[in-house]
């Protein structure tokens, strides 16, 4: 049997039957007949729904729109609230305020410069105790020194015993020479007669021959004594060392017996012991520490800004805590150069501390030195002045506090968080002090606060 497939191909079918096909609900289950697809119907409902809840929202924003968002409007020329400082010139002295710290005017360490035990301390001798200068503070045990003085002192006695020696050796060769240079003297004047007579023929040639040798006896004599006075010089002229260096050998063991006695270089008050007798100590050894503060000396810097204007001999306040006055001082000393690292230089300022000596080496103080009194000074607050390109301006109410209105201005200096002006402003002048920000010239203004100018 033969069985023939066709594959991708479809018998045609009759248009009629085609058309009976498709007719809606005929032979679809999901299709009522005559009537839309079951799964349409089912859709619709969801749809409309979906459309209710859209439109719902998009409304409900551009009512929230509506509400939050007022409607633009033209803008409005409303006034601006300030506040103002009315500019009265007064005198105005430039402090340097500053901070710094109490140094004793004298201050110092005193050591001992040989080595030994400590002999003695002399009674009295305590913590807080003022003394004289060259009072006796100590004393190291003196007996091996006083030892090396004597010894010392032997040996320049036998070094100036051999330069007495020495001297008087040349003092006799300076002699000798005086008289052989006279013998010599005579011996040629002999020789010269002799040999005139010989030549008269009234004297014998073995008398010249003898005077001329007379001559030679003495010139070698002069010689020799010459030779011995130089070296009788030489031998004076170590004595003469030895004895100087003698001399200074006694001076340096007198030092150290010397050195022995520790003592005061200055008058001042005892602040620190560290010593016990029969301690043993060395060179360097601290044994008390100094201090006079009769006069104190209190240590600031300045800024570059106001070095011109400081000088020695200004009066100056100190001001420590827990003293309800200030201590009057003076300017002692400005440095020369300024310290790499802040820029600033150092000044001291002296103040009197005698009697109760209240200001002690160490305290914390602030210090007030007045450098320049301005008669009619005109300052303002740094935070009103504005920039305009490269001028400085500021606002001013007129005097019915309407309108404000911009001014240039000249600024001398700032002096903290104020600016000393040289003009642009007038007594009475209403400055803008706050709000100035939001202005422009003419803007109107709404004056909230006023205040007035405290020096």
């Amino acid at each position: 049997m033969n069985v023939t497939t066709q594959v991708g191909s479809q018998a045609p079918l009759d248009p009629r039957t085609e058309s009976k096909r498709l007719e809606p609900g005929d032979g679809d289950p999901d299709v009522p007949p005559g009537g839309r697809p079951r799964q349409v119907k089912r859709l619709i409902p969801t749809l409309l729904i979906l459309l209710v809840v859209a439109s719902l929202t998009i409304g409900g924003v551009y009512w929230i729109q509506a509400v939050e968002e007022p409607p633009p409007s033209a803008p409005t020329s409303s006034a601006v609230a300030v506040e103002t400082l009315q500019v009265t010139p007064e005198s105005f002295t430039h402090k340097l305020r500053t901070l710094g710290t109490v140094r004793a005017f004298h201050e110092a360490a005193l050591s001992v410069k040989v080595s030994g035990p400590v002999a003695r301390v002399p009674g009295g001798i305590e913590l807080g105790i003022r003394v004289k200068k060259g009072a006796l503070l100590a004393e190291i045990d003196p007996t091996r020194f006083g030892i090396e003085v004597s010894y010392r002192e032997a040996l320049l006695g036998r070094a100036r015993a051999e330069l007495r020696r020495a001297e008087a050796i040349t003092r006799r060769q300076k002699t000798l020479i005086k008289i052989n240079r006279e013998k010599l003297r005579l011996a040629r004047a002999e020789w010269q007669r002799l040999k005139g007579l010989y030549k008269r023929g009234l004297t014998s040639q073995q008398e010249v021959e003898r005077s001329e040798l007379l001559v030679r006896r003495s010139q070698e004599e002069l010689e020799r004594a010459q030779s011995a006075l130089e070296e009788a010089e030489g031998q004076q002229a170590i004595a003469a060392s030895n004895v100087a260096a003698a001399r200074a050998e006694l001076s340096r063991a007198r030092q150290a017996l010397n050195d022995t006695q520790v003592r005061a270089p200055f008058a001042g008050v005892i602040s620190e012991k560290i010593v016990t007798v029969g301690e043993m100590v060395s060179p360097g050894t601290v044994l008390f520490r100094l201090v006079d503060h009769d006069v104190v000396r209190v240590l600031i810097r300045t800024p570059a800004d106001d070095i011109a204007l400081l000088h020695a001999g200004l009066p100056a306040e100190v001001l420590v805590e827990g003293f309800s006055k200030p201590f009057r001082g003076r300017v002692a000393y400005v440095g020369p150069r300024a310290d790499t690292r802040t820029r600033t230089f150092p000044v001291e300022v002296l103040v009197d501390n005698a009697g109760q000596r209240r200001l002690l080496p160490g305290m914390f103080a602030r210090v007030e030195v007045p450098l320049k009194t301005y008669p009619s000074a005109t300052l303002i607050p740094r935070s009103s002045v504005l920039t305009q390109g490269k001028d400085a301006t500021v606002f001013v109410v007129d005097p019915k506090g309407k309108t404000a209105h911009r001014r240039t201005i000249g600024i001398v200096r700032p002096f903290g968080s104020r600016h000393l002006i040289r003009q642009g402003l007038h007594p009475g002048d209403l400055l803008v002090i706050t709000g100035q920000h939001l202005l422009q010239d003419g803007a109107k203004v709404r004056v909230v606060g006023k205040h007035r100018f405290e020096p």
